[in-house]
């Protein structure tokens, strides 16, 4: 593939297509995202987002304005052959401004314009300006922060992603090393580099890639998402409100102990928040709780077991379209030995509990299979997800559909792969 080539593909890629197979279900109200790419002083790469609600065969108009004149079609007939197109006629040596119409009743109007001003130097990215959190010390060792996870959703519903992004202290840490870490934070920027809110998850949520398993998405169908994710006390919302109690510090503080710098006891709560503000919409407790502490154990890994939190805390989390209809949010807690996956739905305001899955202890066929992904998929043909977590896979209905009995493996692939076959 050529330099360009690739160029163009990252750009499909990056700015998110919505399958027409997925207009029965709720899906995100976003616009068609038209971006421009100047590959060189003569041709410009357009490329649009097909929406959910696109008839098939849509077909679309492709317009340019030249210095603020009336915009001039660029396709003789409806383009129908994708949604992107190469521009080899315009001037650059002016400013243009590039519009998509569609036609064939498809679900939006004109899109909004994309703007190369004249003279621009090729840039084959965005660069969004991020705020990174002040260091410190703690435990007598200084500390600073990284730009670590993120997400994108249509957080305001203007029709444009907003980038979610989680900061990771440098003392971060893995379930099973001891000591402290700084707070978790996690911030929400538009394109241009706004900041919307930043959420402090505080001192009782330990700070690594285990813990904190950010869902960002439009849970409820009104055309902004939320966040879900684990907090605890002392974590302050996108306004400065506290969730919980803020005086109380759940850390372990014998250096003697295994728990050290761990949090091993206290509450844990689930929290939904306003995407366009960060506020607090709804705090619940956790489902399932760390207890016991030695009941984690099993035979995945390499079949042992802990009393000091290294089991219990490994978490990771997705949303699955668990009615067909709907989206449903999911919080796997352990990947060793016990599994259990709650899934939750948030509608008129309600954080409310669907069900819960929980492999128990090691006589289950399906304690054990887990790992350290999660992967989606309708697996049975039924128009419902599936949880697949490892080596096994847990129906819409928090019933167990199979197990393989293969164990804890490092990786899951999951995908339509065989071109023969209909099927997962």
């Amino acid at each position: 593939m050529t330099n360009f080539g690739f160029k163009i593909l990252l750009i499909i890629l990056l700015i998110g297509t919505t399958f027409s197979a997925l207009a029965q279900k709720q899906v995100e109200h976003l616009n068609r995202g038209l971006i421009g790419l100047k590959y060189d002083d003569r041709h410009v790469f357009l490329s649009w987002r097909l929406l959910a609600g696109d008839p098939e065969g849509a077909g679309f108009n492709i317009f340019r304005a030249q210095k603020g004149q009336r915009g001039v079609k660029l396709n003789k007939l409806p383009f129908t052959g994708g949604t992107n197109f190469i521009d080899s006629t315009a001037n650059l040596l002016v400013d243009n401004t590039w519009y998509v119409e569609p036609v064939n009743n498809a679900v939006s109007g004109r899109s909004r314009p994309f703007t190369i001003p004249a003279g621009v130097i090729p840039k084959q990215y965005f660069s969004i300006p991020i705020q990174q959190p002040p260091g410190g010390t703690l435990d007598g060792q200084p500390y600073t922060y990284t730009a670590n996870d993120a997400s994108v959703a249509d957080l305001d519903g203007d029709g444009e992603y907003e980038i979610i992004l989680k900061w990771d202290p440098t003392n971060a840490r893995n379930p099973p090393q001891t000591g402290f870490t700084a707070n978790q934070i996690i911030d929400a920027y538009k394109m241009d580099g706004t900041r919307l809110w930043r959420i402090d998850l505080g001192k009782n949520i330990r700070s690594g890639a285990a813990y904190t398993q950010m869902l960002v998405y439009d849970f409820d169908g009104d055309g902004k998402a939320e966040l879900i994710t684990k907090t605890g006390d002392g974590t302050i919302d996108g306004q400065g409100k506290t969730i919980g109690d803020g005086t109380k510090d759940w850390r372990t503080y014998d250096k003697a102990s295994g728990c050290y710098g761990k949090i091993v006891n206290g509450p844990e709560y689930l929290t939904v928040f306003e995407g366009k503000t960060g506020a607090a919409l709804s705090t619940v407790s956790y489902v399932p709780d760390r207890y016991p502490l030695n009941g984690w154990g099993g035979t995945g890994g390499n079949g042992g077991n802990d009393s000091t939190g290294g089991r219990p805390d490994r978490f990771t989390a997705g949303v699955a379209y668990l009615d067909g209809k709907h989206p449903s949010a999911f919080f796997v807690r352990g990947w060793y030995g016990r599994t259990v996956i709650a899934a939750w739905d948030w509608k008129n305001g309600k954080l409310s509990n669907r069900w819960v899955f929980d492999s128990k202890n090691r006589e289950n066929p399906y304690s054990g299979m887990a790992n350290h992904s999660v992967s989606v998929a309708d697996v049975d043909g039924d128009g419902r997800d599936e949880i697949c977590v490892g080596a096994m896979t847990i129906d819409d209905n928090g019933q167990g559909l199979y197990t393989t009995g293969l164990g804890h493996g490092d990786a899951l692939h999951v995908a339509k792969m065989d071109p023969e076959s209909n099927s997962v």
